[in-house]
């Protein structure tokens, strides 16, 4: 007769499963924050600024100098 397999979830310690999926969701977001670079870098560099979403540096530059500068 086969056993039946346990639910890593609902027997493991709380600690380790936190830290598993915690581990697991920062792997993904940092791969779609790449993904989302190097998109950019291609899309402007084969298309041209056009493509890129701010029309003008020019314009967000005093924006981004208030908030992180």
């Amino acid at each position: 007769m086969s056993s039946i397999p346990q639910n890593k979830y609902l027997s493991d310690p709380l600690g380790r499963l936190y830290i598993k999926t915690a581990l697991l969701i920062i792997v993904v977001m940092g791969m779609n924050g790449a993904l989302t670079v190097a998109d950019a870098l291609f899309l402007g560099h084969y298309v041209g600024p056009q493509a890129l979403p701010f029309p003008d540096f020019d314009t967000l530059n005093p924006c981004l100098r208030r908030i992180f500068w």
